[in-house]
């Protein structure tokens, strides 16, 4: 079950038809048979390409039934990570972005075999006895292939096996990196890196006439990592910077 908690929703979803602008745009619709229901995705501060994330959700959930139960059916949530310079569009129902995926090419953006990240994986439960609900919570964990400059977030909420409401977010991924603070620090100490990715992080760092050093940090949820240098001797290095195999640039490092 997601998280409950209470937003204000930053698009009004009026009825479900196919979007008409010729570039992605922030857009949804809910279906006329489920008024009230609303889907939305919260932008998120970066999205990286190569690297693992979530994004959030949030909504209004409306039941038909006067009163809801433990046995009131749930919504599920869906999403797609599409190549928007493949085709800009989410297609306004989930059976028709499905079809889609499957007849075009290369629409696929995510480094799932399928670009639905997220098929049914989540529910919005309802908070008996009421019949409506504000509700927000994060997506699946997923990830954008690496090399895609546009994608778009399709979104998809369904009561069994319709359609109830869809949205829209196009996003600009940012490649992997990482940088030093200062290109220049005294033997011994630690010099700062930046990086728009966390977790462990490798430097290979290389110098002429000498072996080249791997060394290892962690950045934290910010990207912010702290990299030991009292294994390097005095001297210029290039240092090639890399996570999970997906290389975060190179970059020069002086030790004085």
């Amino acid at each position: 079950m997601l998280p409950i908690r209470l937003v204000v929703l930053v698009a009004s979803l009026t009825a479900v038809a196919a979007p008409s602008a010729s570039a992605a745009t922030v857009t949804g619709g809910t279906a006329p048979a489920y008024p009230g229901n609303t889907i939305a995705i919260v932008r998120p501060d970066r999205l990286v390409a190569g690297s693992v994330q979530k994004v959030r959700l949030s909504g209004h959930a409306v039941w038909s039934e006067p009163q809801t139960s433990a046995t009131t059916t749930s919504y599920t949530l869906s999403m797609y990570v599409q190549n928007a310079d493949v085709d800009p569009l989410c297609a306004p129902s989930y059976s028709t972005q499905l079809q889609k995926s499957i007849n075009l090419p290369g629409l696929n953006a995510s480094l799932s075999p399928t670009g639905f990240v997220m098929d049914d994986s989540l529910q919005v439960n309802p908070d008996p006895p009421a019949n409506t609900l504000d509700w927000s919570g994060d997506s699946v964990p997923f990830g954008v292939k690496l090399g895609v400059p546009n994608v778009v977030l399709c979104a998809y909420q369904r009561y069994i096996t319709d359609d109830v409401a869809y949205y829209q977010l196009p996003l600009r991924p940012q490649a992997p990196s990482c940088r030093f603070a200062r290109a220049s620090v005294a033997h011994g100490a630690r010099v700062g890196v930046r990086c728009n990715v966390s977790g462990r992080i490798s430097f290979r760092a290389t110098r002429r006439g000498a072996r080249p050093r791997t060394l290892v940090a962690t950045a934290d949820g910010r990207g912010r990592a702290a990299l030991p240098t009292r294994s390097l001797a005095a001297g210029g290095y290039r240092v090639a910077i890399s996570s999970n195999g997906v290389r975060l640039g190179t970059r020069t490092l002086r030790v004085r």
